[in-house]
């Protein structure tokens, strides 16, 4: 399997590409780039939280241990005294820290049902939830989101299946297959409960109607393809309209 480096390297490259081509064609607004380019190179590191010794894994349940422990202080301050509520916030970053990610680890097997395809959807669409009802962005924006996410999600699952081919020896790892899958063989139920879980996360999901009409827009399309290539001297800047 690729290494971390690997994964974020190529995660980050493609992302970069694809939210110029967002940008380009005028899907998105620069703030919006960054957005995207961020969420794509996150999302090519996301299949290895089912690994033990995963940095990401470490950072996401340090800073989700935190964002819990502040989020119960300020829940109580007008309630309890300073110390009460430093202490509550103590007791909240240890059993997200400690606590949950002990039993995240110990039920999660690597290239088990994280690195899966319906796993990248599901990644794909919480993205997208998150972006639209935790950080208000509207519809279409949001699904670009939970797109790149998506994205940079299948990136890692393809590199993994890339390196599971020794082509100096010319011969197939026993991890070929275990990375770009549909479902997990070893566990069929976990495989069942993630699809149904899928299902019940697109049928909360913002309205998609606006995302796709962007998309298929014909002047979106026609102005990507201007853009795509120089039309006259190549690196010559050009002039601005003027008003």
């Amino acid at each position: 399997m690729a290494n971390f480096n690997t994964h974020l390297i190529t995660a980050s490259a493609v992302s970069g590409v694809a939210s110029g081509a967002v940008l380009s064609a005028g899907l998105a607004k620069p703030v919006e780039v960054i957005l995207y380019f961020s969420l794509g190179t996150v999302g090519g590191l996301l299949p290895d939280l089912d690994s033990d010794n995963s940095v990401l894994l470490r950072i996401i349940f340090s800073l989700l241990a935190v964002f819990a422990g502040f989020a119960a202080m300020f829940r109580f301050v007008e309630v309890f005294s300073l110390t009460e509520f430093l202490l509550i916030w103590l007791i909240s970053f240890l059993a997200i820290y400690f606590g949950v990610f002990a039993v995240f680890k110990n039920f999660t097997v690597h290239r088990g049902i994280f690195h899966s395809i319906p796993a990248a959807g599901t990644a794909a669409i919480l993205t997208t939830l998150c972006l639209f009802h935790v950080f208000n962005f509207e519809e279409a924006t949001a699904w670009m989101g939970g797109l790149f996410t998506g994205m940079g999600f299948l990136i890692h699952l393809i590199l993994d299946e890339i390196y599971s081919v020794d082509l100096t020896n010319r011969r197939i790892k026993k991890s070929s297959g275990s990375a770009l899958k549909l479902y997990d063989p070893k566990n069929y139920l976990v495989s069942i409960l993630i699809y149904l879980g899928l299902l019940s996360l697109l049928l909360a999901s913002p309205d998609s109607r606006t995302f796709w009409q962007r998309i298929r827009d014909p002047r979106v399309i026609n102005q990507f393809q201007q853009r795509l290539y120089p039309s006259g001297e190549w690196f010559r800047r050009r002039s601005r309209p003027t008003d």
